[in-house]
C-alpha cells in the first residue's frame, strides 16, 4: 500500500512544525520535525510505510522496530483527519 497527499492540503513551517490545513474540512494537524519529514517524502510522491521506516531509519539513526512503530501510528493519523490517501 502507498500513500499520498491530499491534493486539497496547503502546509506552512512554523518553528520547527510543519501545520498542514486540509481546505475542504478545515482542519488544522501539526507536525513535529519527524512528521514533516515524512510528509515531505509523501509529497514527492506515492511512497510505501517500508520505504518511510527506512528513510527515516537512516536520516535520524533510530532502530526500526521503534521507527515502525512511529511511522504507523503518524500514517494513521494523517489518514483519519483525511491528510493522505492510501492508495
Amino acid at each position: 500500500m502507498k500513500y499520498s497527499i491530499n491534493p486539497a492540503c496547503t502546509t506552512a513551517n512554523v518553528g520547527e512544525e510543519v501545520v498542514v490545513l486540509n481546505a475542504d474540512s478545515g482542519v488544522y494537524f501539526s507536525l513535529n520535525e519527524v512528521g514533516g519529514f515524512l510528509w515531505e517524502k509523501i509529497k514527492a510522491g506515492p511512497v510505501s510505510a517500508e520505504d518511510l521506516v527506512n528513510c527515516v531509519v537512516e536520516a535520524y539513526d533510530t532502530d526500526e522496530p521503534t521507527c515502525k512503530d512511529d511511522v504507523l501510528r503518524i500514517l494513521y493519523e494523517l489518514i483519519n483527519e483525511n491528510l493522505i490517501f492510501e492508495e
